[in-house]
């Protein structure tokens, strides 16, 4: 089994090779061996969130955390930027040259080739490493004395193990689920950064509709790829996938329509209680940013208290 350190080399080593199967089969062999780590991690996240359940006593370094706050979410829509921008023109050239099917369906080493001069093997890695950092959102909830709230810590603890549990297996339609989820986080964290100067607030909250269309069409996106590889994988056996992670998959993305659902109706009702039902599209886009990074409830009191205590819809 592969140390730390030699994961370390390989994943140096492809973003300089872009085409080394070698370098890839090792973070891929150090991560099937090493599941104690996210089941550890997990623990230990779960762990931190029940024992602030009732949030942490108040503290004076409110602006502290919110500066870095805001660094946390431009450093994590850099590095998704960075990621979509290798994996999306190396999937494109792969689409062009052998289809659709074959980006989800082939081997990760015949998708290697199509990698031309782009690290698109590596911001496949460190796609699935990085849902271990981005824990650090559900930190700076804690620390900013916000509830986190269920669908916070379910998305974080089952996205985390699903994408160990993708890379291990070499899901390769999870090239897709990166590409999608890089291109999402690259806009969503930037939104979040940028809402931290209260200037800006007024301007940005009129692209939230387009933040909660992209998320909704990644879900769907990724339920129709998941649907050519088991249609495939089923009926004639040619797609390079193993079930475990395509129950994996079906039931994460299910559930996240559920539970995305649950969270709509709570909010168009909560809207007509207040005899103004808000509209369908923002009532959404609330409960995805409530859910992901609860980050409208202060957004929406500072509303509130420029419009003389009303809460604006």
């Amino acid at each position: 089994m592969a140390s730390v350190a030699e994961v370390t080399s390989a994943l140096v080593k492809m973003g300089t090779a872009y085409n080394d199967p070698e370098a890839f089969d090792t973070v891929v062999s150090w991560m099937k061996m090493r599941w104690d780590i996210p089941v550890v991690v997990v623990v230990v996240y779960l762990t931190i969130v029940y024992a602030t359940r009732n949030k942490i006593p108040a503290h004076g370094y409110t602006a502290v955390v919110d500066w870095c706050f805001a660094l946390w979410n431009l450093a994590l829509s850099l590095f998704s930027t960075w990621g979509f921008w290798n994996m999306f023109w190396t999937l494109r050239e792969a689409t062009e040259a052998k289809g659709l099917f074959f980006t989800i369906c082939a081997d990760s080493k015949f998708v290697m080739l199509h990698a031309g001069n782009r690290p698109c093997m590596l911001a496949l890695s460190l796609f699935c490493l990085s849902k271990v950092p981005e824990l650090g959102d559900t930190a700076f909830l804690i620390l900013k004395r916000k509830p986190v709230r269920f669908l916070q810590w379910y998305h974080h603890t089952t996205v985390l193990l699903f994408c160990w549990l993708a890379l291990a297996t070499e899901y390769m339609p999870g090239l897709w689920f990166a590409v999608t989820n890089y291109f999402v986080h690259s806009i969503m964290y930037m939104y979040f950064c940028l809402m931290t100067f209260k200037s800006l607030q007024k301007i940005l909250k009129l692209i939230a509709p387009l933040i909660t269309i992209i998320q909704i069409t990644q879900m769907l996106w990724g339920l129709v790829v998941n649907a050519i590889a088991v249609s495939s994988y089923f009926s004639t056996g040619n797609c390079q996938i193993q079930s475990v992670t395509v129950y994996a998959a079906v039931v994460m993305y299910a559930s996240y329509f559920w539970l995305f659902g649950q969270l709509f109706l709570e909010s168009r009702r909560a809207g007509g209680k207040n005899g103004k039902p808000a509209g369908v599209v923002r009532s959404v886009s609330r409960a995805i940013s409530r859910a992901v990074l609860d980050d409208m409830d202060e957004q929406d009191e500072g509303a509130g208290a420029h419009q003389g205590g009303k809460k604006v819809n």
